[in-house]
């Protein structure tokens, strides 16, 4: 596992569509939450050490995944089919969808 302190520098980034990342939610039910990635990075640290890290905006602002305490996995729509966490997350997505529209 790599240092959460370490530098890290962003050299590319690319479309991460359908692929979401998964949180343990301690604060709740033990139920997980999932968020869409942003995008895909390529990082780099300081010794030159490249790979790819997902991104979301689960917090305030996009910040690399498994930057956050209570990250788990990376997961592909194809792979959460009836996962109850993932209709946790369609039903959030409703209402943000609905708030938007009444504002």
């Amino acid at each position: 596992m790599r240092d959460r302190n370490a530098k890290l520098k962003v050299i590319q980034i690319i479309p991460a569509d359908r692929w979401f990342a998964r949180y343990t939610d301690a604060s709740q039910d033990s139920s997980d939450n999932v968020y869409p990635l942003a995008c895909w990075a390529l990082v780099e640290n300081e010794t030159g050490e490249r790979w790819v890290e997902g991104m979301d905006n689960a917090s305030d602002g996009v910040a690399l995944a498994p930057d956050t305490t209570n990250f788990i996995e990376y997961v592909h729509t194809s792979e959460i089919q009836g996962e109850t966490w993932y209709a946790k997350y369609h039903q959030l997505l409703a209402q943000v969808e609905a708030d938007q529209k009444s504002h």
